[in-house]
């Protein structure tokens, strides 16, 4: 949390660079929900279903990273155990 308070401050101090780049969105996302899903005691608490192409999108990956690792955190921190957390990622189509 701490971590996430003094990049919100880098932020605002404008010193946080924003460095995006071309990166496949489903694979990211793919990793970090991996990576929740398997540190909890061994048992899946995340309902992660990803729906539209696996394009590539522009975003900054750490930025991205941190914030879908602070979403998730605090869901699994602030739920019931015994309730799935439902993550649901939605690519929707460039409109022309």
């Amino acid at each position: 949390m701490l971590s996430d308070v003094l990049d919100i401050a880098r932020i605002e101090a404008q010193e946080l660079e924003f460095k995006p780049e071309w990166i496949d969105l489903r694979g990211i996302c793919d990793r970090i929900l991996d990576t929740h899903q398997t540190t909890h005691e061994g048992q899946p608490r995340l309902d992660y279903t990803y729906i539209g192409s696996s394009a590539e999108v522009y975003l900054d990956p750490q930025l991205l990273g941190s914030i879908l690792t602070n979403l998730i955190t605090n869901a699994l921190k602030y739920s019931p155990a015994d309730q799935p957390i439902k993550v649901l990622i939605h690519q929707l189509p460039e409109r022309g």
